[in-house]
Formats: structure tokens, sequence, C-alpha cells
């Protein structure tokens, strides 16, 4: 089998527990198995800080901050159990641009996505160092608009890849601005089935699920929204938690921690979901559960750029909730499932093209 070398988000996992991060490999991972190619995930881990300075953060966040240490410790295991178990890594981690470029792993394919691997200007993000073909799928600048230093630093980079997808269509107005030619494809999570995701078969919890990224108060936290919504359906609301601040703001009882089968467990089973991120939006049209869409604001906004351009191709947007005190009706409403359904198969068949024939698959 040919190799193929992917770089994505490998470097932030093992420091956050992010379902959407390690799923979206996973996923393309096994796309391209069944395309008759072996994948890696390339270990690229940035050293941001000295040794000492690591341990001493360490350390404190043991001393003074031991429950959310022994969370966070307890889900990243979690995490490097399913990528043991499933996966397959670079056997070397690397640490900086200089390490992959004197010794990169060699392939005759290399991929960069999905995710926010074009959010900034990490240089191996942009296969600088690839000796083979490189291709970025589903690659996402993770905004409408980047700016012009941001550009002209990346520019040549992008102009070297052989060829270009990116998740959202503003991906392909930034494309367009240097000359170049790229197609929109969708996020690797959705070119799977429900059934092709791992999950806990134990954990059969049924519950109005919570997902919330970058809570930082109470406000944050949406409650009294998510009680409104719990009382029309009758049944218990929970919140995941360790994936950010919320833990301060919810009381224990009602937080889930979960390994990532035990998050698609949830999934398939929750009555509806309740989110502000874009792979909890994913998983649940995945999984066709009734769901409500809250945008971030502030200095996240820039975030909802990959949600609001998922749900326009899916015709929807209506799921966004406008005011969590003034429910629209509407959001009560059966989603036509048949729509989205052919929607999805009709992008899937144009992003599994994509992929076929940057791997020079007949």
């Amino acid at each position: 089998m040919k190799k193929v070398y992917v770089i994505s988000a490998y470097g932030y996992i093992v420091k956050k527990a992010n379902y959407g991060s390690l799923l979206q490999f996973y996923a393309l991972a096994k796309v391209l198995t069944e395309l008759g190619f072996d994948s890696y995930w390339i270990k690229y881990v940035q050293k941001d800080e000295s040794l000492l300075k690591s341990i001493c953060k360490k350390i404190y966040k043991y001393i003074f901050k031991h429950k959310e240490y022994k969370i966070n410790n307890m889900l990243l295991n979690s995490f490097m159990d399913f990528i043991d178990e499933n996966l397959k890594t670079t056997k070397m981690t690397y640490h900086t641009k200089k390490q992959i470029k004197n010794n990169p792993p060699i392939a005759d394919y290399y991929i960069t996505g999905s995710d926010q691997v074009w959010g900034g200007t990490l240089e191996p993000n942009y296969l600088t160092f690839a000796k083979g073909k490189k291709i970025s799928y589903a690659a996402s600048f993770g905004k409408r608009t980047i700016s012009k230093d941001h550009l002209d630093t990346i520019k040549d980079w992008l102009r070297e890849m052989d060829c270009v997808s990116v998740r959202e269509a503003s991906g392909i107005d930034i494309c367009n601005e240097i000359g170049v030619i790229s197609t929109q494809v969708l996020d690797p999570t959705l070119l799977l089935k429900d059934s092709d995701y791992l999950q806990n078969e134990n954990c059969k919890e049924a519950c109005v699920l919570v997902y919330l990224l970058n809570v930082n108060d109470l406000s944050d936290a949406k409650q009294d929204f998510i009680n409104k919504i719990s009382k029309h359906y009758k049944i218990n609301y929970k919140y995941i938690g360790g994936v950010s601040k919320i833990d301060n703001y919810i009381n224990e009882k009602d937080l889930l921690y979960l390994s990532p089968k035990d998050f698609i467990s949830h999934y398939k089973n929750s009555k509806c979901i309740i989110t502000n991120s874009f792979h909890g939006t994913v998983f649940s049209i995945i999984f066709h559960k009734q769901f409500f869409v809250f945008l971030q604001k502030g200095q996240f906004a820039s975030q909802n750029e990959r949600i609001v351009s998922l749900l326009k191709l899916l015709s929807l947007e209506n799921r966004i909730v406008e005011s969590e005190h003034d429910i629209n009706p509407d959001l009560y409403e059966t989603i036509d499932w048949d729509n989205v359904e052919q929607i999805l198969k009709n992008e899937k068949a144009h992003s599994i093209n994509f992929l076929k024939k940057s791997l020079d698959i007949e």
C-alpha cells in the first residue's frame, strides 16, 4: 500500500481534549484506507516553552488546580488510548520546522487538513517539508478573512501545493486573492456514516446533550435556554465537561467526562444537542439529532464562519438560536433529513472525487 502522511491537529490534542480534532483525522484515515492507502498522522508538537517552565506549570496545576489537572489527564489519556488502538502515527515526534525539514517522513503523498491548519503561519502545516505530492483536504483558515501579513507569509507556500481544497466557501475567496485554484469539500467527519464511528456500547444514557466551547462566564453556559429545552423534551440535560471552563459554572452532577467512544455514544443516544462547536454541529447532523446552535461572540466570533458555512450548505441556517430568551417555534420543527442527506450525498461524491484525483486514483 502507498503511504500518505497527514499533518493536522496532533499537536493540539496532546494538550487539550478536543473531540473534533481527533475524529476528523480518524475519519480521513478511514477514507484513505478505503481508497487503498496506508495513512499516518504526523506527530508535530511545538514546544512553546522551556522544559523547566513546562515542569513548573505542571507542578503548579497539580498543587493548586488538582481537580482540573486530574480531569484533563484522564481525558488526554483516553485520547491517547484511542490513537494507540485505532490510528497510525509517525514514530518520531517533531518539534521544530527545521527538524521535520531535515528528516521528513518519506511518502508519495502528503495531506494537510482538515481543521484550522491555515489559521496561522505554522510552516509545516503548509507542507513545506514534503518530498512528494502536496495536497490540502478541507483545510480551514478558521475565519472569513485573514490579514495582509498572514497572506503575504503563506502565499508562496500555497502556490507550491499540487491540489488545494478548503472547508469553507470563504477559503476559496482567500485562495483566489493569490491566484490559487481551490475547491470546497466536506470536513472528513461528514464522509463517514454514523455506524463508521467507534462507540461504547455500554453507554446508553439519553439526555439533552450540551457541548459548549470557550465558556468564560455563566452567561456563556446558556443555562436558562437549556432549562427550557430540557423541560420541553421532558428529559435531563448533561454538559460535556473538561473541554473549557464550563466545569467552573455547572454542578458536577450535570457534567459528563467522555472518552472519544463515549462522546460518540452520547451523540447517538441523546434526545437533542445544544452546541456552539463546529464538530458538535457536525455530529448532530451525522446522527440526525434535533439540534440548536449558538454563535460565539467577542474574540471567538471568527469561529462562526465554519458553522455558518456548513449550515448554509445544508439549508439548515434556521438551527441558529437568535435569542435564547425568545425561542423561535421553528426550532422545534422536525428537520428534513431527506433533503440534508441528498445534499450530503452530492457533496460526498465531490469530496471523494477530489481525493481520488489528488491521489492519482483512476
